[in-house]
């Protein structure tokens, strides 16, 4: 700690030059971390006296200094290694130290970039390019982590109540800073009791009398502070609740083979959907130690919603534990019990919490809650030598369980109940796809068409089978998926996702998709949710999409096997923190709409007939089932996508820049394999190391770009015929344009930084943003679509005029055809429509968020 602050001094006084590459950010975080999750001397006198250098340096710059730009992230960093230093020196006023930190954990920004995000037209979405830093990054996990000590739990939640009772002060002057702030307040209280928080009662009382007056406000704040109060009212009723039914949600998810943690539980499964030739995601699974093997079955196999014998125990303890004394007598007793009886002991206490919960309504009181669960739980205690003694000869008792829990040492705590670990599992892929033509379905007699098989289906089947042990319709099972990569992981996956509803309905119709989006590729979806999902954009989009977030940071190869990283590793444990506390804390689901492309390797027939059918209905609105359909033939493939679908220019720009890449890579490996290097040689490895690396994506792409030339390439002659919708996403005409040639067609469901000339898609509306550019030669000519180049569509049919022309297409970030070595590769006809299901309802993509979205 004491050698990174003499570089920021160093730095400050423009004695060295941070080094290429290297940014103040990451220092900065570097710095956080180890204040904050790091033992060292606090009372050491040269790390007092750097502190108060710096501090004072930063004080005199002025306006001339280059160093302005992160003035104010050096002063806030200096601000909490100040605060934490005092609070680790004992100090007295530790209330007030935790208050300048929860306070720092609810501040998502400042009130000019509350401003600048008050215009979605301008600022949908984040510029990728643009890397946040992450000063506050830790503070959550610093808070949670000593929300186990009483003391400093009574100052934090007491400070949070505070925080939000000033919010309506705060909502008069900047509406945009008020609300981001008091949606982190709530996280932090939903964050800290679901982990088991001992909040006393009065505090409880105190934060549902400050919050009731938020349970009117319009969306999404009513709707939150409604789901807060329905948490806190219950734990007042049954404390601890909230806690246990979050274990029972776990029960209801997958989870690991084996039993693991000091409590015997069964471990909480996530999968991993990985790019297996992505830098970043190997250097995310290395940090993670996400394993891509399968564990040895161990322990119990449990169905769905079911508890082990001891989370059963242990559930019961600690729920009685509130209400009525348990002496280590009773524990003996309860030892000699068989499993038949725990389990209906197990079940009337779940039948006390649910009466309990039937009964808030009416009015309750805590008084009356703790006298009825009193009453229960001493006549279930008195009941248990008696079942010990009559316990029958063949069902074993339950102290064979436990073998490995120290119950007496448990009883000494209280019962503490703690969440499940988390087992990460990987399932490793490239992201190729197995195309089928129309003659092989016919070979294999299948009737349907389904989305390209992408190598990720089979694995991803595979687990899920191994899950679906006592799985039905009545007892689903809950998988959470993240998914860890770019625009071209996420098709890749949405095509496995949407293959396996279709070819796997009875399995698919038997679980509950949670689905998380961790980006350590390009990933234009994670930068539209960071942009309106404050909590997501602090805790996994920054940490995880940064340039060397800490220092010493890693770079994996991902052809190279690295070592394990130790298991104490602290680095290690703080981005598990942060992506275990995104699985248990996005509660909020936003429905991404699902839009689907039919590709057609020939000239389908066109009916010119439809268009003359459609002008006498387009002089009034249409019903959706009105609509004809100038392309009627089966289709060559249909590829799904959720964010964008672009043809001409950026397609074109993706299959150059593919094909320029590739070779880079080809003479990587050949440089790299090569034993003798001439200085030329060593030169152009390290050029392509540096251009090769996935922070420099961005870079790399854009001299591609350059290099390709803006104006470099124009479609064929097409005719685009499309359905325009009102705003109400209800059809208004269906209009044809003539044949033209177009240097850019672009239908976007998820807003990109880049877009300037049409209005930013929102991925849960019902309809497409569709933006088309003429090719130069076209411009000119008066037809609808020079006239106005943005429509809002919710159906697209396009056609080349001569049959030896084709198109690519690019979907999500994938390029199709994907065929190598024919400069003439594409399709004749698309059509763009919505993606329904056997309800012709559209189909939606369920991505998790902290913070609803709200346009």
């Amino acid at each position: 700690l004491e050698e990174f602050l003499k570089k920021i001094l160093q730095i400050v006084n423009k004695d060295i030059k941070l080094p290429p590459g290297i940014k103040m950010s990451s220092v900065l975080n570097t710095v956080q971390f180890l204040t904050l999750f790091y033992n060292y001397n606090s009372s050491s006198s040269k790390l007092k006296s750097l502190h108060q250098r710096i501090t004072e340096k930063i004080n005199k710059l002025d306006g001339k200094s280059d160093l302005m730009a992160v003035k104010e992230e050096i002063a806030q960093a200096m601000k909490i290694i100040d605060l934490h230093l005092e609070l680790r020196n004992g100090s007295e006023n530790a209330d007030t130290l935790l208050r300048w930190f929860t306070n720092y954990c609810a501040t998502q920004g400042t009130p000019e970039e509350f401003n600048k995000m008050r215009n979605f037209v301008s600022f949908s979405t984040f510029d990728p390019s643009r890397r946040m830093s992450g000063a506050q990054v830790f503070l959550f996990s610093f808070l949670k982590t000593h929300s186990t000590k009483p003391a400093y739990l009574k100052a934090i939640v007491g400070n949070t109540i505070k925080r939000i009772r000033a919010i309506p002060q705060v909502m008069k002057m900047n509406p945009k800073v008020a609300e981001s702030s008091l949606l982190s307040y709530f996280q932090i209280l939903y964050s800290i009791m679901i982990y088991g928080a001992d909040i006393k009662t009065e505090q409880i009382i105190e934060a549902i009398q400050t919050i009731y007056q938020f349970y009117f406000w319009p969306k999404p704040i009513g709707g939150i502070a409604k789901d807060l109060l329905f948490m806190m009212e219950r734990e007042c009723l049954i404390p601890g609740q909230t806690l246990r039914d979050e274990l029972a949600f776990e029960a209801v998810c997958a989870r690991g083979k084996r039993d693991a943690g000091p409590l015997g539980q069964k471990e909480a499964l996530v999968l991993h959907m990985v790019d297996v030739t992505c830098p970043s995601s190997s250097t995310f699974c290395h940090i993670m130690r996400i394993m891509d093997k399968d564990e040895k079955e161990e322990g119990q196999r449990l169905k769905i919603g079911q508890f082990s014998v001891p989370s059963q125990v242990l559930i019961m303890l600690n729920m009685m534990n509130f209400d009525t004394s348990i002496s280590r007598k009773d524990l003996d007793s309860l030892l000699r019990i068989g499993r038949s009886d725990m389990k209906k002991l197990f079940d009337e206490c779940q039948a006390v919490t649910e009466v309990l919960k039937q009964r808030r309504p009416e009015g309750m009181t805590p008084e009356e809650s703790h006298e009825y669960r009193s009453q229960n739980f001493r006549a279930m205690i008195a009941k248990w030598p008696e079942l010990a003694a009559q316990r029958d000869p063949g069902d074993e008792p339950i102290s064979v369980d436990l073998k490995q829990i120290e119950l007496n040492q448990l009883h000494d705590h209280g019962f503490p109940l703690i969440m499940p670990p988390f087992f990460h599992n990987a399932i490793k892929v490239d992201l190729k796809y197995n195309l089928v033509t129309p003659e092989q379905r016919k070979l294999a007699f299948e009737g349907i068409i389904l989305p390209p098989e992408s190598t990720m289906f089979e694995p991803l089947l595979k687990n899920i089978k191994k899950l679906m042990y006592g799985v039905s319709p009545v007892n689903k099972l809950t998988l959470r998926l993240i998914l860890t990569g770019g625009d071209r992981l996420m098709h890749s996956f949405l095509c496995a996702y949407l293959r396996l509803l279709e070819a796997e309905p009875a399995l698919a119709e038997n679980v509950n998709f949670k689905f998380f989006v961790i980006p350590t590729g390009l990933n234009h979806l994670a930068c539209f949710l960071a942009r309106h999902d404050s909590w997501y954009n602090r805790h996994i989009y920054t940490p995880f999409w940064s340039d060397r977030f800490l220092l010493p940071w890693v770079y994996i190869d991902p052809f190279d096997k690295p070592t394990a990283e130790k298991e104490g590793n602290m680095m290690t444990k703080f981005f598990r923190d942060l992506v275990d506390n995104y699985v248990r804390n996005a509660k909020q689901t936003m429905g991404v709409k699902i839009w689907k492309c039919k590709v057609f390797d020939t000239m389908p027939d066109w009916d010119n007939k439809a268009d003359k059918r459609d002008a006498k209905k387009s002089v009034r609105r249409i019903a959706f089932s009105d609509v004809s359909h100038a392309v009627k033939d089966e289709p060559s493939q249909i590829f799904p996508f959720f964010q964008r679908l672009e043809i001409g220019h950026g397609a074109e720009l993706i299959k150059y820049c593919e094909s320029e890449e590739k070779k880079m890579r080809k003479r990587l490996v050949e440089l790299t394999t090569k034993r003798d290097l001439n200085t030329q040689e060593g030169k152009e490895l390290i050029r392509l190391r540096g251009e090769l690396r996935p922070e420099n994506y961005e870079t790399r792409r854009k001299k591609l770009a350059d290099k390709f030339g803006r104006e470099r390439y124009q479609t064929p002659e097409l005719m685009i015929r499309f359905l325009k919708v009102g705003m109400d996403g209800t059809p208004v005409r269906v209009l044809c344009d003539q044949f033209m040639a177009f240097s850019q067609i672009t239908l976007s469901n998820v807003p990109m930084h880049s877009d300037k000339d049409t209005f930013p898609p929102n991925p849960e509306d019902p309809w497409l943003e569709m933006f088309v550019k003429s090719a130069p030669s076209y411009s000119t000519k008066k037809n609808i679509l020079n006239a106005e180049p943005a429509q809002h569509v919710s159906r697209v049919e396009i056609i080349v005029r001569s049959p030896t022309d084709s198109f690519p297409v690019l979907v999500d970030g994938q390029l199709f055809p994907q065929v190598k070595g024919q400069k003439n590769s594409g399709y004749k006809s698309i059509v763009i429509e919505k993606m329904l299901d056997s309800d012709d309802n559209q189909m939606a993509f369920p991505v998790q968020t902290f913070f609803p979205i709200k346009l």
